[in-house]
């Protein structure tokens, strides 16, 4: 038989102790799990992420990465683009507003970090790769909207699956072409 004493020195016995203990367990347990655990996420922040990452876009394009050159910690690629994206909202939170790119252009996405450096704050561009970018416009050229959170690949069944190292994931995991109108 389980005996629990009380801070005030009643013993509480069987059942009402199990109970006891149980709860006092669950409490630790939620307790320490908050402490480790990322910010809890509100269907709010999940449902306002793209709208967000739209209104903090200059620019959201599919396109192929071409060429990359890297020095001083900052990667450089030339971005061939494929399709642009012009959903509404596009840039209502930046500066400049939506950026005028078109299919065919080639625009320079820089980003911190070098290929192959594990510590990069963000996974770098792949020469011969697909992605879909949100971007923001920033010294002639462009940077990813969240560092990373603005990077998709994209797969051969139309669909673009998110592709980023960092822990923020409210963007959806998985995007199609119509979240993007």
């Amino acid at each position: 038989m389980i005996v629990f004493r009380t801070p005030l020195g009643a013993a509480v016995r069987g059942t009402w102790a199990r109970s006891l203990l149980a709860v006092m367990s669950l409490g630790l347990a939620l307790g320490l799990s908050s402490c480790s655990a990322p910010v809890w996420r509100t269907l709010n922040d999940v449902e306002q992420a793209l709208p967000r990452a739209v209104a903090g876009s200059s620019a959201i394009i599919t396109g192929e990465v071409a060429s990359q050159q890297g020095a001083a910690n900052t990667t450089r690629s030339q971005i061939i683009v494929d399709e642009v994206f012009t959903p509404r909202g596009l840039g209502d939170a930046t500066p400049t507003g939506a950026a005028q790119i078109a299919r065919g252009d080639t625009i320079v996405v820089t980003q911190q970090g070098l290929s192959g450096d594990q510590d990069a704050p963000a996974p770098i561009l792949r020469p011969g790769q697909n992605y879909l970018l949100f971007l923001v416009a920033e010294h002639g050229g462009y940077q990813i909207y969240g560092t990373s959170t603005g990077i998709y690949t994209v797969e051969p069944a139309g669909w673009f699956n998110h592709l980023n190292k960092s822990s923020d994931g409210f963007l959806p995991t998985r995007l199609q072409r119509g979240d993007l109108k």
